[in-house]
């Protein structure tokens, strides 16, 4: 009968090894870099800045989305109301930006730029006061004739300054732009 030797090696770290030879440091730096105990950690230390930023970059894109629903809405309701005012106002500048800034509270007014033609006549600004009804612009006004509303909001989609030292940035600015023709009742 044979008999089988088994060579064992105790790799326990927590029983005292004596008279094994000690590892050298390259034996020592190179079971360190093939341990895979912190992985998770640096990977995710990797991964969590790039989340963030997509995770900015969709925020500040659904607050210019939301503020251009919300032109878009106002300048709706604007028009309407310019449409259905023949008669009954000596402003019809003042009639458009006040049913925008009712309809879209949340968009700075100050900001709005409103660009109005009533019958071919192009009238800009938040006011354009006529003495009665029967002067222009009021009297541009007339029933089956287009009154066409275009509001201008300006965006910004800055999401991290780039090289803030360095008076250098990215051109993030944008504006929205909303457009309704309403027929003069």
């Amino acid at each position: 009968m044979e008999q089988i030797q088994i060579k064992t090696r105790c790799t326990d770290s927590s029983l005292p090894v004596t008279g094994l030879p000690q590892p050298k440091l390259g034996a020592r730096l190179r079971r360190l870099l093939a341990a895979e105990d912190g992985n998770p950690i640096v990977e995710m230390a990797l991964i969590i800045p790039i989340f963030f930023m997509l995770f900015t970059i969709m925020f500040m894109f659904a607050l210019a989305l939301n503020s251009y629903l919300m032109l878009s809405n106002g300048v709706d309701i604007a028009a309407r109301q310019l449409a259905l005012s023949r008669g009954n106002t000596t402003d019809p500048c003042l009639t458009v930006s006040s049913a925008l800034t009712a309809a879209a509270p949340s968009l700075n007014a100050t900001n709005l730029s409103y660009t109005i033609t009533l019958n071919g006549n192009v009238k800009t600004g938040s006011t354009c006061a006529a003495t009665s009804t029967t002067t222009p612009p009021a009297s541009y006004l007339i029933q089956g004739s287009p009154a066409i509303v275009n509001v201008t909001y300006p965006c910004d989609l800055t999401v991290f300054q780039a090289y803030p030292m360095r008076n250098q940035s990215l051109d993030s600015a944008c504006t929205l732009t909303a457009t309704t023709a309403e027929m003069v009742q």
